[in-house]
């Protein structure tokens, strides 16, 4: 083999290193906890979010952490279902409804968009960026409401690179918040 084709094939092996490395640095990484603990490491943090022992009396309590990675952008989004009967239900839907603020709108690349919206027979509100001290995008709450299923859901994000979200906020919740 002559030198050219040395230099050739070298030159080759080091381009195929340098794209395997780049796409395992930059590969997404996602990790899913089902740990309640995440939860209440969290509504420690924010005091608006509900414990676990607010909850009232439920039949069933979901809860899924999931963080995403890549290299050095990172995010963190919590998910709380909980199912009540009927009377604990309305109950708490009435608690939402009288105790937490909502916010109606919020501004991305000068374009307003409303903070509520459906997804799976649930009817989510932002919660208050203003009176929560939440900043959009980088750190939102939403609470979901389904009267299908009696089920109200906690969703919190938060990433401090996010500039802006450029999907829907179901399509949001879904791939960046591990909504299932």
């Amino acid at each position: 083999m002559n030198k050219n084709k040395k230099v050739i094939i070298s030159i080759i092996s080091i381009i195929a290193i340098c794209c395997l490395l780049v796409f395992f640095l930059f590969k997404p990484r996602d990790k899913v906890s089902y740990d309640i603990e995440k939860w209440k490491n969290l509504e420690n943090k924010y005091s608006f979010l509900p414990s676990v022992d607010e909850l009232g009396k439920y039949t069933d309590l979901n809860f899924k952490f999931f963080h995403k990675d890549m290299l050095m952008f990172e995010s963190d989004a919590y998910v709380l279902k909980v199912t009540y009967g009927d009377e604990v239900f309305d109950r708490q839907k009435d608690y939402i409804n009288n105790n937490y603020v909502m916010q109606e709108k919020v501004y991305e690349n000068r374009t307003e968009r409303e903070a509520s919206f459906t997804l799976d027979g649930f009817y989510f509100r932002m919660l208050s960026q203003n009176e929560y001290k939440l900043y959009y995008p980088q750190t939102i709450a939403f609470i979901g409401v389904s009267e299908e299923s009696n089920e109200i859901a906690y969703v919190f994000y938060h990433d401090v690179d996010l500039d802006y979200i450029g999907s829907s906020f179901p399509d949001f919740l879904i791939e960046d918040c591990g909504w299932e």
